[in-house]
């Protein structure tokens, strides 16, 4: 198993990819190919990818908070009111049970 996920898959040349680049300013990917055809494509940037993350960890920051805490460009207002509405379920419950 890789120790990473799978973000897209660029799907178009119909050969192998030889060979990969990023532009200088990262917002292109050029492929090169077996069959003899070269693509660029676009990628999103670093900010647009760390949304996308922030995205996909929704409900398990909202229910971890102690994980939001740790992912600053995680913490957007949204989020920290949806983890503090947890953290105020979580006392009220130790409180019923006498913590």
């Amino acid at each position: 198993m890789l120790p990473w996920n799978r973000l897209t898959e660029l799907k178009g040349h119909q050969g192998t990819v030889n060979s990969a680049n990023f532009s200088p300013d990262g917002q292109r990917i050029v492929t090169a190919s077996d069959d003899k055809t070269a693509r660029v494509w676009r990628t999103d940037g670093l900010d647009s990818l760390l949304a996308q993350g922030c995205d996909w960890l929704n409900q398990h920051l909202i229910f971890n908070p102690q994980d939001l805490e740790t992912l600053a460009v995680c913490q957007t207002p949204a989020n920290k009111t949806a983890a503090a509405q947890f953290w105020v379920y979580q006392g009220e419950t130790q409180a019923r049970g006498g913590d």
